[in-house]
């Protein structure tokens, strides 16, 4: 029975005692007992409509539309801009710019349906490769890669890259390849039909001369290449504001998640436990730590691409009538005239838009893949965090769905699952419910220290 004199879910109680209190409170103040009773639950109706979040249908509403904009602003981030980059279309001309690495692959058809095509049949054969050198991109932060390829009855080697594929490569000065951190584009196995892998690689100032490389590393299998397209791309200029807009309307959803606990924390700890959770969402699920990016449902909607200018011609020598003069050799004597002086050229424009690796997050990853139970870890001092906030285990459910979508999604955007994404699930879930064991423990130890002491004789 609630205050106001009605019983539970607001229904009318069956015996009069209470109502007659109510009346009487009301009736002290002038007031008749039915517009007593019709005011009072006027009010609750509007308690409720104020509470919005307390109503089922429009909190998850609100849920699915932040999840469309999310995948909205995820597929809409990068506009094409206006760069030449070497390899774009080489595959329709003969393999202009690329480099073979190995054994050379074979070569069918003309034009836009020619195809390169390597077939293993064993792990005797040498590893095959063909790069293209990409040129300077040091003002350049994304560039996406569009293939189409195909392959079948593929074998993995003995690593998990050991396989078809596409990978973001970089050569030294001193001419020793390298590989940067989330490289691979695609990795092969089983049978796939033609289809088109799309990605968008996020570049930084460390990397030295990069390329692209279609390797055949795989045991056993045939991988075709029909065609590929390079493009510069940038950030839109309001992807920004627009990714502040939806962090703060995923901070007000889960704020409201917390505040219908039975006892909720004050708005400051609910406010610091939406924080934490928004947080560990943005770096565990989407976008992450990642330096490529592949889409989640389609492609990317970029745009056109803007017309490239044309290449100055090269100016033609004039033929001379007479005997053709034979190059002169070079000497070591210095030139009688000095060479002109060279003018000091504008000064180049500072990279845009371009993102250094942060240490913290090279760590991160390397435990990550030599130690499973870092996932554990993360979980426990995780949910510890939230639940000390909260005051509560309100963010239980909340923690359990960040668990589940940083693996799925994560497994979705790569295009790999296997059984080690079962056991991280399985490490995750693991520190959650330590965390809320040793949550409870600690409350609990805490409310007998603080009751007092039974009265002797009592």
């Amino acid at each position: 029975m609630d205050p106001a004199g009605f019983g539970k879910n607001g229904e009318l109680p069956r015996k009069g005692g209470a109502v007659r209190a109510a009346g009487h409170s009301w009736a002290s103040h002038g007031l008749p007992e039915g517009i007593a009773l019709g005011s009072a639950a006027v009010g609750r109706n509007v308690e409720a409509v104020i509470r919005w979040p307390a109503s089922l249908p429009l909190r998850w509403l609100s849920l699915a539309g932040l999840v469309v904009l999310t995948l909205a602003l995820y597929h809409l981030r990068f506009v094409p801009i206006a760069h030449r980059v070497n390899g774009d279309g080489g595959f329709s001309r003969q393999l202009d710019g690329w480099e073979v690495l190995g054994p050379p692959p074979d070569r069918s058809g003309s034009g836009k349906n020619r195809v390169i095509r390597y077939f293993r049949t064993g792990p005797r054969r040498p590893n095959s490769a063909v790069v293209c050198w990409l040129g300077p991109v040091n003002d350049l932060r994304f560039l996406r890669v569009r293939s189409e390829v195909r392959w079948a009855e593929v074998v993995p080697g003995g690593a998990y890259w050991a396989k078809p594929r596409l990978a973001l490569v970089t050569r030294s000065a001193d001419g020793k390849l390298g590989y940067p951190r989330d490289h691979a584009s695609f990795l092969a196995t089983g049978t796939k039909p033609w289809h088109v892998e799309e990605s968008v690689y996020e570049l930084v100032p460390e990397l030295p001369e990069v390329g692209l490389a279609f390797q055949m590393l795989a045991r056993r299998g045939s991988f075709e290449i029909r065609s590929i397209e390079i493009t510069a791309l940038r950030q839109r200029s309001w992807v920004p504001a627009a990714t502040a807009l939806l962090l703060a309307g995923w901070f007000t959803w889960v704020l409201t998640w917390l505040h219908g606990a039975r006892h909720p924390a004050s708005l400051a700890r609910r406010s610091a436990t939406a924080v934490l959770l928004v947080a560990a969402a943005w770096y565990l699920i989407l976008p992450g730590a990642r330096m490529q990016f592949r889409p989640l449902i389609g492609t990317f909607v970029t745009g056109a691409t803007p017309a490239l200018p044309d290449p100055p011609p090269v100016a033609a020598q004039p033929a001379s009538r007479g005997k053709p003069t034979p190059p002169s050799r070079p000497t070591d004597q210095p030139s009688a005239t000095p060479p002109p002086a060279l003018e000091p050229g504008p000064a180049a424009s500072p990279p845009a838009e371009i993102r250094r690796v942060p240490r913290v997050t090279r760590f991160l990853r390397m435990a990550d893949l030599k130690f499973r139970f870092v996932h554990l870890l993360a979980f426990l001092g995780l949910s510890l965090a939230a639940f000390i906030t909260a005051a509560g285990l309100r963010p239980l459910p909340l923690l359990a769905a960040l668990a589940l979508l940083s693996e799925v999604v994560s497994d979705w955007h790569d295009r790999a699952a296997d059984l080690g994404d079962l056991l991280d699930l399985a490490w995750d879930l693991l520190g959650i419910l330590l965390a809320m064991l040793v949550f409870r423990a600690v409350k609990r130890g805490l409310a007998r220290w603080r009751s007092p002491p039974p009265l002797a004789g009592r």
